[in-house]
């Protein structure tokens, strides 16, 4: 896990369109993404599409000419869901603005936006997500969909994240994230006396129907790497692997699949 990767401005617009409601569609998506980021940017930027990632979709990000003070470093995710109803057309916009990153919302904050007839309305604002290129959804039993996300934290050269799941809950409108469960931690350590480090990255996220019980199930694709460093920085890997983390999920929890992996929980 790279640290600096918290601080990238591009991000994902993830699309998961599963469920029996209809979910938004990708073109009006992107129509809300760039009315809201465009009123952002304001009269020195404007709203520039980046090319998809592998098996992602395009990014969106203020774009100025030149590099003027006032030009807004920010940047949006939004994902379609049905997060706090199942009937409700909801969009999860995830908001991070590099201007803030030593203010208290640091990280930026999210909104929760939800269709009303033609319109989409705000209806809540929560906390920020800081990792944000490995955002899915699945669908419960409830008929709300369960995100999945990656938190972390960094301190004295030691980070820490774990990939876990969320449901999103609505008081008036205040938006907050319940954890239901966390799939897997993240360590990634600078070198103590012995000059060693080890990081643990998470590089893929898969969601299919692996047993069939027509729910979607998720795959972690996970790549570790320890070895030495020396004063300097430079670091001399002895030990590589990539390995599959499986998950079942019954619409209520998810449960590791026989063979899969299994750390304790680690801290720096």
């Amino acid at each position: 896990m790279n640290a600096s990767r918290t601080l990238v401005l591009c991000c994902l617009l993830v699309a998961m369109t599963t469920g029996r409601a209809a979910p938004a569609h990708a073109d009006e998506i992107e129509d809300v993404v760039r009315m809201r980021l465009g009123a952002r940017c304001g009269k020195h930027g404007i709203v520039k599409k980046l090319p998809p990632e592998p098996g992602g979709l395009p990014s969106f990000r203020c774009d100025c000419d030149g590099m003027k003070e006032d030009c807004p470093q920010t940047s949006l995710i939004a994902v379609p869901g049905h997060f706090t109803k199942p009937d409700a057309q909801e969009l999860l916009v995830v908001v991070e603005d590099m201007r803030e990153i030593c203010h208290a919302e640091g990280w930026g904050y999210t909104v929760l936006m939800r269709k009303v007839k033609s319109d989409w309305k705000t209806v809540g604002r929560g906390a920020a997500i800081t990792q944000a290129d490995h955002l899915v959804t699945v669908r419960s039993s409830a008929g709300t969909d369960v995100l999945l996300s990656y938190w972390s934290d960094c301190w004295q050269g030691c980070c820490l994240g774990d990939y876990e799941a969320q449901t999103l809950k609505l008081s008036d409108d205040d938006l907050t994230f319940v954890n239901a469960g966390i799939l897997v931690r993240f360590v990634d350590s600078a070198p103590k006396a012995e000059e060693t480090y080890s990081t643990r990255e998470l590089e893929k996220v898969i969601v299919a129907d692996t047993n069939g019980d027509g729910l979607l199930d998720v795959t972690l694709s996970v790549r570790e790497e320890s070895g030495t460093q020396d004063g300097v920085g430079k670091q001399k890997p002895s030990k590589r692997r990539t390995f599959e983390m499986r998950f079942t999920f019954d619409g209520k929890t998810f449960s590791p699949v026989p063979g899969t992996p299994k750390f304790e929980d680690e801290e720096c």
